[in-house]
């Protein structure tokens, strides 16, 4: 028995998955492909959404999360489609996919455009069941090779495992200091940038390979670095925050390129570990006075839809907020 024609989600599909389209130049929607996913260069929850289409808003309801109730009427009035329609079918209860596609609407950020990026996310078994699931749903019923370049097997692999029976570890300020001594003094750029800006490690390997100096905007005590550049599809550019003593090093480092693997050995010192380290500066901001949502904004989990007001009012915010802290930082 064939299966489904093979071909890659961000690149065109053949012209005759098209043939009843009056406009094939277009873009094209959920809708007009069963579901196909075709966004060059989208985030990972983009095309999550739009395979859902319509039907996304409607399992969030007004309060803005997914229900059991709103997933047992979107099935019941047969409106089920593309992933939702293939668990449906699978015979997973309404409870686990209710669970898996929650976990995805909280958990999963809108900057995965690549498997490296998957690994830094912090998972739970909903999660991870969801994209593996979902990923065997790209292959099976949709006939995709690969998602966004990188082959379905590469994200595979990088779908991160909870840790279950393990106890959450975070970092004190002790910690992380010790792991910066301890950090070979080559690499000790890359762990302060890690420290002050929060970023995830695939981010900050984008950022220092496309680096340009002249894209560094300081004010006062603070500088920061806009990261539009190496974001890809629909997700806004938020900045790379670090304190303006930091410059110099920064120079140093940007233009260098590691692959992902090497530089996360070298940064794994003790119980510090890049994603650690972004947690660690999530609690350290939080602990110093600056509020959740400005961390947020800070570590880029802000909201694709955020305004251009919005979005320059809460730069202002979080650029005040950082400059109370940056004297702060123990390293």
């Amino acid at each position: 028995m064939m299966g489904p024609p093979r071909f890659e989600l961000g690149s065109p599909a053949p012209k005759a998955l098209f043939s009843e389209i009056e406009q094939p130049e277009k873009r094209f929607s959920q809708k007009e492909v069963d579901g196909l996913v075709l966004v060059e260069g989208a985030d990972l929850k983009t095309l999550i959404r739009e395979d859902l289409g319509s039907i996304y808003t409607k399992l969030r309801g007004k309060r803005g999360n997914i229900s059991k109730r709103a997933v047992e009427n979107v099935i019941k009035s047969g409106e089920a489609q593309g992933f939702l329609k293939y668990m449906q079918v699978k015979g997973t209860s309404t409870l686990t996919i209710r669970d898996m596609l929650s976990a995805m609407d909280r958990l999963l950020p809108e900057d995965i455009f690549t498997p490296e990026d998957l690994e830094d996310v912090e998972t739970t078994k909903y999660l991870t069941r969801f994209l593996q699931n979902f990923f065997t749903y790209l292959d099976v019923k949709k006939g995709v090779d690969k998602l966004n370049g990188y082959k379905l097997s590469m994200w595979r692999r990088a779908i991160p495992k909870p840790e279950e029976g393990v106890e959450e570890i975070y970092p004190s300020d002790k910690d992380v200091v010790k792991a910066f001594e301890k950090c070979s003094d080559s690499f000790k750029p890359h762990f302060k940038l890690l420290a002050y800006s929060g970023m995830r490690l695939a981010q900050l390997l984008r950022v220092l390979e496309s680096f340009d100096e002249d894209k560094i905007v300081i004010d006062g005590k603070v500088a920061r670095y806009p990261l539009g550049h190496i974001s890809k599809g629909s997700k806004k550019g938020y900045w790379m925050f670090f304190p303006a003593t930091f410059v110099d090093e920064l120079r140093q480092i940007g233009g260098r390129s590691y692959s992902y693997d090497y530089l996360r050995r070298e940064l794994i010192i003790g119980k510090v570990t890049p994603k650690r380290l972004r947690k660690w500066q999530a609690n350290f901001l939080v602990e110093n006075g600056v509020d959740p949502q400005v961390v947020d904004f800070i570590q880029g989990r802000a909201t694709l839809s955020i305004g251009s007001t919005h979005y320059f009012k809460m730069t202002k915010m979080a650029t005040k907020a950082y400059s109370k802290v940056v004297d702060r930082f123990p390293i």
